[in-house]
């Protein structure tokens, strides 16, 4: 039987629940994750648990915030102008934007509080300072020598993660991959 490696193309069921159990995201009604370990697409621990497991082995792992999405910064906080929010939105507190960078990528923000004549924008992840637990299942492995271009996924995100791929679809700050 084989053992999970860098390099391998892995399916994995998960629930992430944060230390008070509430479960910020899950594979349950939804295709397994499916990504190639070593590739930096996950956060790092989530990857490095999955090395050595087999098709079937389960493992409950726990990650401190700092080695997840780090700790919260207030740092992250900045004050805008109304006058620079996009016409027509309905601002409200923990409204989710999108700002475009000056190197084309786009960051995704929310709305933290409103001022008379400012709105606070939080660029914090939306689990930054929380300490994550993952129930993770292996339910599919590939050896790296195996894996064709039909395999690969068509996007990387889960486990909490930001959606940055046109492939992914985003509610509630989790992401689904097409």
């Amino acid at each position: 039987m084989s053992f999970a490696k860098n390099g391998d193309l892995v399916s994995v069921n998960y629930v992430g629940s944060l230390d008070n159990e509430v479960i910020f995201d899950s594979t349950e009604n939804r295709d397994p994750l499916k990504f190639i370990i070593g590739t930096g697409s996950l956060i790092p621990k989530f990857e490095e648990a999955v090395l050595g497991m087999k098709i079937g082995d389960k493992k409950k792992i726990y990650i401190d915030a700092k080695e997840a999405y780090g700790e919260y910064s207030d740092e992250m906080k900045f004050e805008v102008d109304k006058s620079e929010m996009p016409e027509g939105i309905n601002l409200e507190v923990g409204t989710p934007l999108q700002l475009l960078q000056e190197d084309g990528s786009v960051s995704y923000v929310k709305v933290s509080e409103i001022k008379d004549n400012t709105v606070i924008i939080d660029a914090n992840h939306p689990l930054a300072g929380q300490n994550l637990t993952f129930n993770i299942t292996l339910v599919a492995l590939k050896d790296a020598k195996d894996i064709s271009d039909d395999d690969m996924p068509s996007c990387s995100c889960g486990c909490g993660d930001d959606c940055e791929d046109d492939d992914c679809g985003c509610d509630d700050d989790s992401c689904d991959c097409k």
